[in-house]
C-alpha cells in the first residue's frame, strides 16, 4: 500500500510479472495478495488511520486558513483541490490537502468546498481565510461559504501581470520565435 501511495502506483502493479518475479526470488512461498485486497481492504484501512491522525494534528490549531486552486489539466478535465494550512504550537507552518475533485463550474465547485468543511467539521470560528486564484468560477464558488472570507492570491495576480508585461514586447516575442527556430532545427539533425 505505502509503494503505491509514494510510487503513484495503480494497485495492478501486484500482477506486473516483474513484481512477481522479484517477489518469488526474495520469499518463493510468499503470495502476492489482489488488486481487490488492496482497493476494498488496505485502502480504507490506511485512509482511516490517515484521516484519524489528521483529525487529531488540526484538533490542536487555533486557527486555519485554505487554498483552493485548479492543478494541471490533463485530458480535458480540471482537478481542484482544498488545502487546509496552520501554524503549530511550535510556530512550524503545516499544510494538509483535505480533497481533490473534478472542477468546472461554480456549483460544483461551492458544493465540494461545502461538503469538505462538513467532512472535516471545520468550526467556522477558526476559520480565517480562503485564498484562490481570481478565476470567476472560483470566485463565486468559493464566495458563498459561510463565514470565511475569500481573497484572491496575490502572487498570482502578479504572476499574470509580469508574464502579460514580458511576453507582449516585440523583442521578446522574437528571441521567443528565434530560439524555437534553433531548437526546432538542432531536433530534426540530431
Amino acid at each position: 500500500m505505502t509503494m503505491s501511495a509514494l510510487d503513484n502506483q495503480l494497485f495492478t502493479v501486484v500482477e506486473d510479472q516483474g513484481l512477481v518475479d522479484l517477489m518469488a526470488h526474495m520469499q518463493p512461498k510468499y503470495c502476492l495478495l489482489s488488486r481487490r485486497y488492496f482497493s476494498e481492504t488496505m485502502l480504507p484501512q490506511v485512509h482511516e488511520e490517515y484521516r484519524a491522525k489528521a483529525f487529531d494534528t488540526i484538533s490542536k490549531a487555533e486557527s486555519f486558513s485554505f487554498t483552493s486552486d485548479h492543478g494541471p489539466q490533463e485530458h480535458q478535465m480540471s482537478h481542484m483541490s482544498l488545502s487546509l494550512h496552520w501554524i503549530d504550537e511550535n510556530f512550524t507552518r503545516q499544510s494538509l490537502v483535505l480533497s481533490t475533485f473534478l472542477s468546472h463550474t461554480q456549483a460544483r465547485i461551492y458544493v465540494r468546498h461545502w461538503r469538505t468543511f462538513n467532512n472535516w467539521k471545520m468550526e467556522e470560528n477558526r476559520c480565517h481565510y480562503l485564498v484562490t486564484d481570481s478565476a470567476t468560477n472560483m470566485s463565486l464558488g468559493s464566495s458563498s461559504l459561510v463565514g470565511i472570507a475569500s481573497v484572491h492570491c496575490f502572487i498570482h495576480h502578479l504572476q499574470l501581470v509580469i508574464h502579460d508585461t514580458i511576453f507582449s514586447q516585440r523583442v521578446v516575442k522574437d528571441m521567443l520565435a528565434k530560439t524555437r527556430r534553433m531548437v526546432t532545427h538542432f531536433n530534426h539533425t540530431a
